[in-house]
């Protein structure tokens, strides 16, 4: 083995989930006139995905045996393809008390090949994510896997096409014209086809069986490394090392990592991906005593059969104090790591880990609703808080108002009008969702009521610069320059120092100095928009302490 790719992620599945969310459940909608915005994201993907996702796999092996058929008798290319069409059985779906039903699902050539187009993209390789399904090129593992062996599709003399979604003719089309000048080999059966891939991992079992060695030698394909101190990587484990590492299947034992300084009482432990620094685990080591600068590591660390990695670190002088963890397959699901992601992995296990969320859980579901908003993921998002109001069992005027908030976001302008008037309702005493209900009625230019409302936030919190801004801008919407000017100007006022201005307030500080079209004002805030910027800030974590490598050890020095 030269490289393999880290994608774990493609297969037919994707292409069922796609049909589901873009094709079978607006269809289902449109059958039984329920409007696609009522459903919830727990409706879609918890409820209606795996009910429909038989109904979707018949329909991508229908649509793909007409279209091999139409192709081998060359009748497909010229042919319309918004009359090629296949059909499959009814399916009844239930949704909590309702029964819907979809009479006639149906799947035309057309919208196959639209809805295959971003899976066989040569262009554009970046995954696409949705709060309900993944869209990724197939060429973008060939492509990771070419780069990491320094190789050109030119350079391929054979290909190998095995597994279900070679049958698929525009796959088969699209991996041929990648690979012009190498022979494809498929099997002429589409059965054998299928089975190409756990029939190769019989033969693998049994020569490993006889041989006591694999088939194909698998390899470590990306440097892994521990983080240190220093902020240099220390490698591990070299990219291109046979698996199992040790060859034995022992553990490789690092004894030159000792505490950087004294009085620590916990240690940052983190191992990465060395090509990208991208983190394979990230946990603190609680220390339950007092160490100090010097005190020796032990760190004890293989890659085992199974393709799992395990660490084991501890004191010399305490070896039964230890901090171990376990990753299975380290560099497979490392592609693409985003830290919002992570973040929502985090929240999710600690639920998980109590049995399921509670009310006592109201921020971390607000925190998990966030996460999902900052990835667009706007349905899934109100899930979380929809759960949250449902577990606290009454109004919550935060709560409602990201409701109204998030609503805006998907456009669903209906349901956040009404959550900002629950949200407003719930806490008399604040007066954020007035303030978002006047912006709501200028957007839709209702410039009567959106004066009113900002009005009614002031009388809640008269102090407030921003509310009184706003308040000049309905005003200016009305013609009232003049009653706009002094809003303004007395806004001027009310701002605290512009150095104790928290974003929100900066950007209402800016819109106020832009209305009276003061320069001196907007000098002061670009200048502190500029300070803001100033150097990076560490990630969070980076304060944290990490073990040292005593005498800056080179990656030379580990044997195995």
């Amino acid at each position: 083995m030269i490289a393999t790719s880290r994608y774990h992620l493609l297969g037919g599945r994707d292409l069922d989930n796609a049909l589901v969310h873009e094709h079978l459940i607006p269809a289902l909608a449109r059958e039984n006139g329920l409007p696609v915005s009522d459903l919830s994201w727990s409706d879609k993907k918890r409820c209606l995905e795996p009910q429909l996702r038989r109904t979707a796999e018949a329909l991508k092996i229908n649509i793909c045996n007409k279209l091999r058929q139409l192709i081998n008798n060359d009748s497909y290319e010229n042919s319309d393809k918004k009359l090629i069409a296949v059909e499959t059985d009814p399916v009844e779906c239930f949704l909590g008390s309702r029964n819907l039903q979809l009479k006639w699902p149906g799947l035309t050539a057309h919208e196959w090949e639209e809805l295959l187009e971003p899976f066989i993209d040569t262009e554009f390789l970046y995954a696409r994510e949705t709060e309900y399904r993944l869209t990724h090129s197939i060429f973008a593992p060939i492509q990771d896997a070419l780069e990491r062996a320094g190789m050109k599709p030119r350079d391929i003399h054979m290909v190998v096409l095995t597994g279900g979604s070679t049958l698929i003719p525009q796959v088969k089309r699209a991996v041929s014209e990648y690979f012009k000048d190498a022979k494809k080999c498929i099997y002429k059966d589409p059965m054998n086809t299928q089975l190409a891939v756990c029939r190769g991992a019989a033969w693998h079992a049994f020569f490993l069986e006889v041989t006591k060695r694999p088939f194909i030698q698998p390899v470590v394909p990306d440097e892994i490394a521990l983080l240190t101190n220093s902020g240099k990587p220390y490698t591990l484990i070299p990219a291109g090392s046979p698996i199992p590492w040790p060859r034995d299947g022992s553990f490789q034992r690092l004894t030159n990592l000792e505490v950087p300084q004294t009085f620590v009482r916990e240690l940052q432990m983190e191992v990465v991906v060395r090509c990208s620094d991208q983190p394979l685990f990230t946990e603190k080591w609680q220390l339950n005593h007092v160490v100090s600068a010097g005190d020796p590591i032990t760190l004890e660390y293989r890659i085992g059969s199974n393709h799992e990695l395990e660490c084991c670190a501890y004191l010399a002088a305490r070896p039964w104090e230890t901090f171990e963890r376990t990753v299975d397959n380290p560099l497979v699901s490392v592609s693409n790591p985003n830290k919002t992601k992570i973040k929502i992995e985090e929240l999710e296990e600690q639920l998980r880990q109590k049995g399921g969320p509670s009310a006592k859980d109201r921020d971390t579901l607000i925190d998990l609703a966030g996460c999902y908003a900052d990835l667009r993921q706007h349905d899934r998002a109100q899930d979380n808080l929809r759960t949250a109001l449902r577990l606290i069992n009454q109004p919550d005027s935060y709560i409602l108002n990201l409701q109204g908030i998030y609503y805006g976001e998907s456009k669903d302008y209906v349901r956040q009008e009404k959550a900002y008037l629950e949200a407003a309702k719930a806490d008399p005493e604040w007066g954020g969702p007035k303030f978002n209900l006047s912006l709501y009625y200028q957007k839709k230019n209702q410039h009567k009521k959106a004066l009113e409302s900002i009005e009614e936030a002031l009388r809640i919190e008269p102090d407030s610069a921003p509310y009184l801004v706003k308040k000049g801008l309905c005003l200016k919407s009305l013609g009232k320059t003049d009653e706009a000017i002094l809003a303004y100007e007395e806004a001027t006022y009310m701002f605290e120092s512009i150095e104790d201005l928290n974003e929100w307030e900066l950007g209402w500080y800016e819109t106020c100095a832009e209305q009276l079209n003061r320069k001196d004002l907007l000098k002061k805030t670009g200048e502190e928009r500029k300070k803001r910027r100033g150097p990076k800030r560490r990630p969070a974590g980076d304060d944290m302490l990490r073990p040292v490598v005593k005498g800056g050890l080179q990656r030379r020095d580990v044997k195995c």
